[in-house]
């Protein structure tokens, strides 16, 4: 793992199904830490600041171990399988979607600072469709990451990092309403859910 920041001393490797089991550490020297190992079969796995539960919510990014090695630069994939290269570009267009989403809210802030309490319904009215456009756009790329990978885990880190941002009851209610349950690939984030 290549460009990490400075203040970095140690990487962590984690298995994402296990909800944040260490597998493997690393020194970070002049910017860099490597991993290096294999494994039996693919797992969804993350790299992070911090060991433990704590580290899965603190990922730099998550990948899929694999029999291909891995080469990253800061949050984003840069070299790896097949599987983590479309696991790449799937995350750089959801950094798309949340960097528009921060530009929104900035621009509320400043509308919100600069008006007060004197903001009108038709200030925040374009703020609020864009807002709506990025929902739309989210949901629409989440569903179709999970139609283009039925047959591998790339769902299963998704709906796993999802669970550790919005929550687990929420992830369980979004897997019920796309009937996403019975996919084998699924199962380990079934298990988690019902812990």
């Amino acid at each position: 793992v290549s460009g990490v920041d400075s203040d970095t001393q140690m990487l962590y490797l984690s298995n994402a199904e296990q909800r944040g089991l260490a597998i493997d550490s690393a020194r970070v020297e002049a910017g860099t830490a490597h991993f290096e190992g294999s494994v039996a079969e693919p797992v969804v796995a993350v790299v992070s600041r911090q060991s433990g539960l704590k580290g899965v919510r603190d990922a730099l990014f998550s990948l899929v171990l694999d029999e291909v090695s891995l080469v990253a630069q800061g949050r984003a994939i840069t070299e790896g399988s097949p599987l983590n290269l479309r696991y790449a570009r799937y995350q750089a267009e959801q950094r798309q979607l949340t960097d528009e989403s921060a530009r929104v809210y900035a621009d509320y802030r400043q509308l919100a600072t600069t008006y007060g309490q004197a903001l009108t319904e038709q200030q925040v009215e374009p703020l609020a469709r864009r807002m709506e456009t990025l929902r739309k756009q989210d949901e629409s790329l989440t569903a179709r990451i999970l139609d283009e990978n039925t047959d591998n885990l790339i769902p299963m880190t998704i709906l796993l990092y999802g669970a550790d941002q919005v929550g687990y009851a929420r992830v369980a209610e979004y897997m019920k309403q796309y009937k996403l349950a019975s996919r084998p690939t699924l199962a380990p984030v079934k298990e988690a859910l019902g812990r």
